[in-house]
């Protein structure tokens, strides 16, 4: 009974109102499904990125900005010919050229989260290609149960003309639905992964040499 049900001739309505509550089928044995996996740990390592970037960005103006209140009251308390004050004017140097180096790297956090979001949407695209393809191959798994189940009625009621039209409707749309298994987005997405989250963590650390090469 399960099986002339799941064959039965449905209306596509819905069929498809069954798929958007139960989600599509997938794929038994799927070729693709460690690509799929890969791409899903490639999206954790951007956010993992891009999380860092963002508590970053905050930070380091905080961690830039805090000391620049001191330099006046500092300077005041050792005064010229003071102990200790050119020690005092070396260091409010220092930190000042850090808090503007801070301020000048910022745009490379802008850039590098622009990238990582450039990654995410171009990854958010290959995810889409394969929820088309689950959808197309669940389509397609249909059509194909229903056209095994209407050749075994042609051959134990011999030939009918209405059921050999359906029988041709539905192998043209099982046809049409195995088009739409592609991976093509997928394959782009994976193909320089490596280098792609090379540069980005290159660009993070680019950031790090350029705030703090001052204190060589």
């Amino acid at each position: 009974m399960a099986e002339r049900w799941q064959t039965f001739s449905l209306p596509g309505a819905i069929r498809r109102a069954k798929t958007a509550m139960t989600g599509p089928s997938k794929m038994p044995s799927d070729p693709l499904e460690e690509q799929r996996a890969e791409l899903l740990e490639m999206d954790r390592l951007i956010s993992s990125l891009s999380a860092c970037v963002a508590a970053l960005e905050p930070q380091s103006a905080l961690l830039a900005s805090a000391p620049v209140p001191l330099f006046d009251p500092l300077t005041r308390f050792y005064g010229q010919d003071m102990p200790g004050s050119p020690a005092i004017d070396k260091l409010c140097t220092q930190l000042n050229d850090f808090a503007n180096k801070s301020k000048d790297s910022e745009s490379g956090l802008d850039l590098l989260q622009a990238r990582l979001q450039t990654l995410s949407e171009r990854n958010k695209v290959a995810h889409q290609s394969f929820g088309a393809r689950d959808v197309a191959w669940s389509s397609q798994d249909h059509y194909e149960k229903k056209v095994e189940r209407l050749k075994e009625q042609i051959a134990k009621g011999g030939s009918s003309h209405a059921l050999v039209q359906k029988l041709n409707r539905n192998e043209q749309k099982k046809r049409d639905s195995q088009q739409e298994l592609l991976g093509r987005q997928v394959s782009e997405a994976l193909e320089n992964r490596w280098q792609e989250i090379g540069e980005a963590v290159a660009q993070l650390c680019q950031y790090y040499v350029s705030v703090f090469q001052e204190g060589h």
